[in-house]
């Protein structure tokens, strides 16, 4: 079990007036909850990972998101290859935006946000120079999308604990 709270900075580039911008120009504060269980002799995986985000309000928009919570999960299987680990299993995600959006930019009321992933999930572990090194690699497909985006995520993540 692990508890973690990320901060976000308003990073990128922003402007008003422009259909797609690659920063949001507001802070977010994110308190995360993780709970997984990995078995040292049958090599299985779950885990689930809950998160709640606060956002500040856009200054220059006067648009101040909603807060969001969101559950992220993994069911894998892991097995020993060569003095490697090697997984493979399915992991999902569920998003939903539980307070409205508000300020006077905020033009097409709440706009709750809502969308749900889910797609395999593939990883690697193994020890490099005495350290332990771990790479996952996920193909997550939105299933229902409302009020977002809609479209796949790819998420490679890459540890080297030393």
């Amino acid at each position: 079990m692990n508890f973690r709270v990320g901060t976000y900075a308003p990073t990128g580039n922003d402007k008003v007036g422009r259909l797609a911008n690659t920063g949001k120009n507001f802070w977010t504060v994110e308190p995360v909850l993780g709970l997984m269980y990995f078995g040292q002799k049958n090599g299985i995986e779950g885990s689930v990972f809950t998160g709640f985000d606060f956002n500040t309000e856009n200054t220059d928009t006067d648009y101040q998101s909603g807060r969001q919570v969101h559950v992220d999960g993994t069911l894998a299987q892991h097995v020993p290859r060569a003095g490697r680990l090697v997984g493979a299993g399915v992991s999902a995600y569920y998003y939903q935006q539980v307070s409205d959006d508000s300020g006077s930019g905020a033009t097409l009321g709440a706009f709750n946000g809502r969308t749900t992933g889910l797609g395999p999930a593939l990883s690697y572990a193994r020890k490099v120079s005495g350290c332990d090194t771990i790479a996952e690699l996920k193909w997550l497909n939105e299933v229902e999308t409302k009020n977002r985006l809609d479209g796949d995520i790819v998420w490679l993540k890459a540890v080297l604990k030393f």
